[in-house]
């Protein structure tokens, strides 16, 4: 019994880890940017084409094998997708052209964000009663990894380091999880009852237009989340010329997870924070664009 209970813990703590991994790659791509465009004489523009080979792969990932895995089993991807992020980790660590660079960035973003994905969707699996508030500890988990990335990876990069080091931790991150995955049992640690009675739903013509309505939020979001983390760095470093430039992205993503576990807490006031938070990103991202002062654009 106690064996048993120890193999369910470790999943959970598995679990766990792989999203701190995901958000701890995603932030430390964002501050190794700048470096991999040195390296290859890219400018802003070179720069955001490759980050955006990062992004379109996570857009597809969910779309193709996030179905798939519902099929085959979870499992089964992850003991797939796990080793495929170990093999596309190495293709950046040892791989010198430029050609080799942009697809193991496609691969490592086809790879972290099925894992990601699945992952989320086992928790959802083991836990049907109580799995909503552990995915909010989850995505806490993911700020928490790229919360402490960038003071990781810009550390070794301000001392003369290669990129490339990122790549490796999550190489060796993928042989521990894909260890950890194949001694675990996926089954339920919890059960739920099932609810009784029907329910009428909503009218299609709404539902559309409600997910068109998120659909357009999440665009924005992404969007502006993504443009701001990827080149915050190197404008506080090349422009603002101050040495902290990492410690505003950690500060970044740092902000992200009381805001996340606050807006859970005070959730009847959605519209209300929404409107407010809006207002708030558009401010302080133009704030920054008109501050001349390096400490100024740390605190914005």
């Amino acid at each position: 019994m106690d064996r048993q209970k120890n193999r369910k813990d470790w999943l959970v703590f598995v679990l766990f880890t792989a999203v701190f991994m995901y958000g701890f790659e995603a932030a430390g791509y964002q501050a190794s940017l700048a470096a991999i465009g040195k390296e290859y004489a890219l400018n802003e523009v070179g720069m955001g084409l490759l980050a955006s080979v990062q992004l379109a792969a996570g857009m597809i990932a969910p779309l193709i094998f996030g179905p798939l895995a519902d099929r085959v089993g979870k499992k089964r991807m992850l003991l797939i997708f796990l080793p495929a992020e170990l093999a596309a980790a190495l293709s950046l660590v040892l791989g010198r052209q430029y050609g080799i660079i942009t697809l193991g960035i496609f691969l490592i973003g086809l790879s972290v964000n099925t894992v990601h994905y699945i992952v989320l969707a086992v928790t959802a699996d083991l836990f049907p009663a109580t799995g909503g508030r552990k995915i909010g500890w989850l995505t806490a988990f993911y700020s928490l990894g790229a919360v402490i990335a960038p003071l990781i990876c810009g550390s070794y990069l301000q001392r003369g380091y290669s990129w490339k080091i990122l790549f490796a931790i999550l190489g060796a991150a993928a042989v521990f999880l894909t260890a950890g995955i194949a001694v675990s049992e996926f089954t339920p640690r919890e059960t739920v009852q099932a609810a009784g009675g029907t329910g009428t739903g909503s009218a299609g013509r709404w539902i559309l237009s409600g997910m068109l309505m998120l659909c357009a939020v999440m665009f924005v979001y992404v969007g502006f989340e993504n443009g701001f983390a990827f080149f915050v760095t190197p404008y506080l470093r090349d422009v603002l010329h101050t040495d902290y430039a990492y410690i505003a992205l950690s500060m970044f993503w740092l902000a992200m997870i009381p805001s996340r576990i606050l807006s859970g807490y005070f959730s009847r006031w959605n519209k209300q924070i929404l409107a407010a938070a809006t207002a708030g990103a558009a401010v302080s991202a133009l704030a920054v664009g008109v501050t001349g002062a390096g400490t100024a654009g740390l605190l914005l």
